[in-house]
């Protein structure tokens, strides 16, 4: 047989052409037949030609009832005819399966034109169409020229019939963006709390609907649809205006809901790009980080903040962001802030409409008995987020917070101005009561570190009613979500108090008078607090958000360092064999500082219990690790030498290698060391100097607030009475650095201590600085700071 023809012929029309049959055969069947068909043979057996349609070779019966016929000149002579009307029907139905499938693959159906190439093939072996549709789709086509054939398709079947309609379409869809934003200004206010999420699907929505009915609209006007006449004409036109309609409504709706802020500061007349980049970073800080603080809470974890800030955009790129943002109004909200020397005015924008004020002067900008240098951005950031939450839901991380002064209060005590954090939290609470992240942080700042029974025993009860208020005060889901982390924190506090009040416990009273103690108790209450803040931090698993996965993991770190202490089958019963599980595995996790610091601790008091001296040197080959990968923490060298639950420890010799440094000068400690600079310059380079200056020339002379500089003088004061007696020269620093963490270091506030308050605050002043010292014993130095206070009341 001859090879099939790698080219294809597509012919239209509805008869199909007569098929060629192939010579060689043909030639080979008329010699044959010749020869049967000599004269004198009386009948032909017809047979063969049978055969050949049996064998799906109808050509092969047509050419050889052909052969055998050709001497006889009438039709009534000739034989087999009913044979070869068969085997033609059969190749011209054949032959129309081959022609629609070359048509097939012209159309680029492939798959079609096989399916016809195979069932011609089916019926005529020796089809040359068929054989030739087949070659020439089992044949490898270049990637280039199946590129090109696939463009050509794309331009024919797709672009050439969209070129007349993308044109308007596009008008049409700029048209109803437009009238959307329309919409946005045409109406005063959006009243009501939404989420971003659902502003987001609604604008979406919008986009898709208008686009969907801008296509049909115009598909519809230029008669892109013949069968669109009459009656459904008119159906088809309504359909595509109510869809048009919807998505103008819907795009109206999110665009005026979605939550974006842009900020620009301006500065003598132009923008300050960095001002404003430092306000954008300030709201991250506040609102779109995570929690970062463990033990106080540094900030507001407040979801909706999560990628919604824009970037700080300067030039050219600016102007076209802001005509683009202006028409289609991808950016609701603006931050315009304008600052002129010390006046610093805000202006926040919602769709194009005023929707809050503020002015900030330097007196907003001063505490009352602190000398902190507060930024008026950290104050923009917080009116920002204190106002987006008035319009949104996402913000349950405030924690109850409205005042915009008490969120930057809170946050600026936690930042730079640390020093100043009792003042500045105390504030904080002033201006928002209901700020429960300052009312926590205030509250731990002043309690955490006693090692009083009683003051531990208040801290305790505190808590217990600040988790049970938080947890069921929640006005709505937002907010309960919001304030897992807080409540988590609170959990963390209460179980550290209880520890804590284990060993605060059994040292007695700061008057030197023995208390009752209920260790037993104390201890039963410990491990219920530590349960619970388990509980907790395996609750938070299921609602805290990815981005806080790493601050969980390091409160689950320190609560598996307390669970120690409690056995595993008090934390099966309570909290499930699945979840006591989950709390073991936790020591696997890695650990913070803080962490290190927890598992020391209970390495040092296994079961809540000091060991005895057989155990010591046990504990202490556990301890020394932790305190090692731990101290790298300020917070863990300032807490270890006062820690009542490490006091054996600090009476072993291995303490020495974590014994911190006797401070001796003065200047050191903060607020001095904040204007030592200036205080050398004006010549006041000694205590002594400071203490005798007036505080009225001094604040003139510094440009100091009135109250900064008599904390100034106050302070030197203090020193220069403790360092006149001779007993208590060594430690005076570290002594006036006790009695400004209390807030005592004003020889005014000290002489008006009642006598209880002095023999209390002298017994914690031996207590604090004893380590300092190798030549007293506690109670003579107590007496030393005994006999210093009773001097000042005289």
């Amino acid at each position: 047989m001859e090879p099939a023809r790698p080219f294809l012929t597509v012919r239209h029309g509805p008869v199909p052409p007569r098929p060629r049959v192939q010579p060689a055969v043909a030639t080979l069947v008329a010699l044959v037949c010749a020869v049967i068909a000599a004269p004198g043979a009386a009948a032909v057996d017809c047979g063969p030609a049978t055969g050949f349609v049996a064998d799906k070779r109808p050509q092969r019966a047509v050419a050889y009832v052909d052969a055998i016929n050709a001497p006889f000149a009438d039709d009534a002579s000739k034989q087999c005819t009913d044979e070869r009307a068969k085997a033609l029907e059969i190749v011209h139905a054949a032959e129309a399966l081959a022609v629609e499938a070359e048509r097939l693959v012209g159309d680029g159906q492939k798959d079609a034109a096989r399916e016809k190439a195979d069932a011609s093939k089916a019926m005529d072996r020796e089809n040359e169409r068929a054989l030739g549709v087949l070659t020439a789709l089992d044949a490898k086509t270049p990637f280039w020229e199946r590129v090109a054939k696939g463009w050509e398709s794309l331009q024919k079947n797709v672009l050439t019939p969209m070129a007349t309609l993308a044109l308007p379409v596009a008008g049409l869809i700029a048209g109803l963006l437009l009238l959307a934003r329309l919409l946005v200004l045409a109406r005063q206010d959006w009243p009501g709390r939404t989420q971003a999420a659902s502003a987001r699907r609604a604008l979406g929505a919008g986009w898709v609907l208008v686009a969907l009915g801008s296509v049909g609209l115009v598909a519809l006007a230029v008669g892109a649809w013949p069968a669109a006449t009459g009656p459904l004409l008119g159906v088809l036109v309504a359909i595509g205006l109510v869809t048009a309609a919807l998505g103008v409504g819907l795009t109206a709706w999110g665009t005026a809901r979605k939550l974006r802020v842009a900020v620009r500061i301006n500065k003598a007349g132009e923008e300050d790009p960095a001002a404003s980049a430092h306000v954008l970073s300030l709201l991250e800080e506040l609102g779109a980080s995570p929690p970062r603080g463990i033990e106080r809470p540094v900030g507001p974890d407040v979801e909706a903040l999560e990628n919604v800030l824009t970037e700080v955009k300067v030039g050219w790129v600016a102007t076209v962001a802001t005509a683009v943002s202006s028409l289609l109004g991808w950016t609701p909200w603006r931050v315009v802030v304008d600052l002129d020397g010390e006046v610093t005015s805000a202006q926040i924008l919602r769709n194009g409409r005023s929707r809050g004020s503020l002015i900030l002067t330097g007196k907003d900008l001063e505490v009352p008995g602190s000398d902190a240098k507060l930024d008026p951005h950290v104050f923009l950031a917080a009116f920002v987020v204190t106002t987006l939450s008035e319009a949104h839901q996402g913000f349950g991380g405030l924690c109850g917070a409205t005042s915009w002064r008490g969120v930057g209060l809170q946050y600026a005590a936690a930042g730079p101005n640390a020093k100043n954090g009792l003042a500045l939290l105390k504030q904080a609470v002033k201006a928002d009561p209901g700020n429960w992240l300052a009312r926590a942080d205030l509250q731990h700042q002043l309690h955490r570190k006693s090692s009083d029974a009683g003051e531990l025993a208040q801290y305790a009860a505190w808590l217990d009613g600040a988790i049970e208020r938080v947890t069921r005060t929640s006005p709505d889901e937002d907010a309960r979500l919001g304030r897992v982390p807080l409540v988590l924190r609170l959990h963390l506090f209460r179980a550290l108090v209880g520890v804590n009040r284990v060993f605060a416990l059994q040292e007695g009273a700061d008057d030197g008078n023995e208390v009752e103690v209920d260790v037993d108790a104390a201890i039963a209450d410990a491990k219920a607090a530590i349960i619970a803040l388990c509980g907790a931090a395996h609750a938070a698993g299921r609602t805290l958000s990815p981005r806080s996965v790493l601050w969980l993991q390091a409160v689950r770190s320190r609560a598996a360092a307390m669970a120690v202490h409690v056995s595993d089958d008090r934390l099966t019963e309570d909290l499930g064999a699945d979840v006591a599980a989950d709390v073991r595995s936790w020591a696997e996790l890695d650990r913070s500082p803080s962490a290190h610091y927890s598992w020391a601790c209970s390495h040092a008091t296994p079961g809540l219990r000091v060991p005895v001296k057989e155990e010591q040197k046990t504990a202490v080959e556990a301890v020394l690790p932790e305190l090692r990968a731990a101290w790298v923490s300020d917070r863990v060298v300032a807490w270890l030498p006062k820690d009542p639950q490490l006091k054996w420890f600090r009476e072993t010799p291995q303490f020495s290698e974590f014994r911190p440094a006797l401070r001796t000068e003065l200047f050191d400690l903060a607020p001095l060391s904040t204007h030592r600079a200036a205080l050398e310059r004006c010549g006041l380079d000694s205590p002594g100097l400071l203490a005798s200056v007036d505080p009225t020339e001094l604040a003139l002379r510094l440009g100091l607030a009135p109250p900064a500089s008599v904390h100034l003088v106050e302070v030197a004061a203090v020193y220069c009475s403790l360092n006149r007696r001779d007993a208590l020269t060594t430690v005076a620093v570290e002594a006036v650095a006790h009695l400004l963490e209390a807030g005592l270091a004003s020889l005014s506030a000290l002489a008006a201590l009642d006598p209880d308050g002095r023999r209390a605050r002298a017994a914690k002043l031996a207590e604090e600085t004893l380590r300092f010292t190798k030549k007293k014993t506690q109670v003579e130095l107590a007496a030393a700071y005994a006999e210093w206070l009773e001097a000042l009341t005289a």
